[in-house]
């Protein structure tokens, strides 16, 4: 469930030049849902939040740093780049010390599990992450039938 709501993220991140509102609903049980056309007074305006230029700089930077193995990954899995950037932007921000409360660890937030299951030995090597990462984005994309836009 997790990794549906990351990639239904990462195509909003991704989209620049729309101008629709999206609206952001929390369940009881959670889950977050996303729409152009509330149906109830429970959604809200998404408003992205402005970083300060100084901070957006440094963003770049580390994006930049992982960019090589982004583009390698990419190939090698067959996996737009654009996605895997956009996936990680979601999880971490390109932190790949980043920790949830739900135990998701690194740039990918990989759940230990699904760490296990990727083959990746240390979840907050930033390699190991990525490529543990971009290897379930692939096998969602085919268990989905890469039915992406």
């Amino acid at each position: 469930m997790k990794i549906s709501i990351t990639i239904i993220l990462a195509l909003l991140l991704t989209v620049t030049a729309v101008k629709a509102e999206i609206y952001k609903y929390v369940d009881s049980e959670g889950i977050m849902h996303f729409t152009n056309v509330p149906t109830g007074l429970s959604y809200k305006p998404l408003h992205p939040k402005k970083q300060p230029v100084s901070k957006r700089k440094y963003r770049s930077k580390r994006m930049k740093y992982y960019e090589p193995t982004i583009n390698i990954l990419s190939k090698k899995y067959s996996v737009d780049a654009a996605l895997i950037k956009a996936v990680i932007k979601a999880e971490s921000d390109f932190n790949p010390r980043a920790f949830s409360h739900k135990g998701a660890a690194g740039l990918m937030q990989l759940m230990p599990g699904t760490a296990r299951e990727m083959s990746v030995g240390n979840r907050f090597s930033a390699k190991e992450n990525m490529e543990g990462g971009v290897k379930y984005l692939r096998y969602l994309l085919d268990l989905f039938d890469d039915n992406m836009p």
